[in-house]
């Protein structure tokens, strides 16, 4: 069956010289992995920048529920992303971010909620001329909600230590699990209930608090995704954001 599908790309490898193996998110079908043949050579039609994280594209292939790997028959660019790529911060956080999804997102099945989500939130970090050093912080709590962990808000002046194993807070400290502190769950707290917009002014974090929440909130994804290891661009994210 040959569909036409957009989708956003996750992650790509070199297969040979001139081909990629490229790992899209796509609005039919969630998950799959594409074989782009000849990407590198002078006459391919199909351009190698189109295949960095978190473009959107459109891609035509022949879907197979049989197969792990399909190849691509077409793939034009949807959306053409001008920030993204052209700014450092931008990049790093696609860099990151991509990761973190091509780590988590494994089902091959539509998603839709996820993939608007997905696609909106690209389009916002694109077109941002704001200050978007919070922006990966409330992605990933957003991400949460459609991964099926996201945190409940139980916060007051009691409830004042986020434990994260359970995803709540709590009164007292837990022994066995890691939580954040009370200054940290506060602005945690805010995050939870910020709006889609990802509007940087509205919630201040300091250098200290957004690494430690940074941190934390790795280690929660960590708790609730089975097989979620080391995430090798956190590396670079401390170096521009810290």
């Amino acid at each position: 069956m040959v569909v036409s599908t957009r989708g956003i790309v996750l992650h790509h490898i070199k297969y040979s010289e001139t081909s990629l193996i490229v790992y899209v998110y796509t609005e039919m079908f969630g998950r799959q992995s594409f074989l782009v043949k000849g990407v590198y050579s002078k006459k391919s039609k199909i351009k190698a920048n189109i295949l960095q994280p978190f473009w959107i594209i459109d891609v035509v292939y022949s879907h197979s529920q049989k197969r792990d790997l399909h190849i691509a028959k077409e793939i034009g660019c949807h959306i053409p992303l001008q920030g993204i790529g052209s700014d450092i911060s931008k990049t790093t956080l696609t860099l990151f971010l991509s990761e973190i999804l091509y780590k988590t997102l494994k089902e091959e099945s539509p998603n839709q909620p996820l993939f608007d989500f997905l696609l909106n939130s690209i389009l916002l970090l694109d077109h941002s001329h704001t200050n978007i050093q919070n922006f990966h912080i409330i992605f990933l709590v957003q991400l949460a909600k459609y991964l099926g962990f996201f945190p409940d808000n139980t916060y007051t002046a009691t409830n004042k230590y986020f434990d994260l194993k359970e995803g709540h807070f709590v009164t007292i400290p837990p022994v066995l699990h890691d939580y954040l502190s009370p200054q940290t769950g506060l602005i945690f707290s805010e995050i939870i209930h910020s709006s889609f917009n990802f509007d940087a002014d509205k919630i201040q974090i300091n250098k200290v608090h957004r690494m430690e929440l940074l941190e934390k909130i790795i280690d929660f994804y960590k708790l609730h995704i089975d097989g979620l290891h080391e995430i090798k661009s956190l590396a670079i994210l401390r170096e521009i954001f810290a």
